[in-house]
């Protein structure tokens, strides 16, 4: 996860999994819907007015990632980032 302030205030955030880590479209798209997913439920919770970008790994096995992982990985990074209210 990547993050900066915002310009004006608002929250943006994006998913990103690129070539590197699979090169199967299909599998790329899971992922992103995955992190997307992990998210929706802790949106209200995040501090406002920043930007940010969750990656995946490209070290990462696609076989190994479970969408529950990806919840609590995410969940993770934004309490060590102290951006969770």
């Amino acid at each position: 996860m990547k993050f900066r302030p915002g310009s004006n205030g608002e929250t943006k955030i994006g998913f990103s999994a690129g070539l590197k880590f699979s090169k199967k479209s299909s599998q790329r798209n899971k992922v992103k819907r995955w992190m997307r997913e992990a998210v929706r439920p802790l949106l209200e919770n995040i501090r406002p007015g920043f930007q940010m970008i969750f990656l995946v790994n490209s070290k990462r096995d696609f076989r190994r990632l479970t969408s529950g992982l990806i919840r609590e990985e995410i969940k993770n990074l934004l309490i060590k980032a102290k951006l969770l209210l």
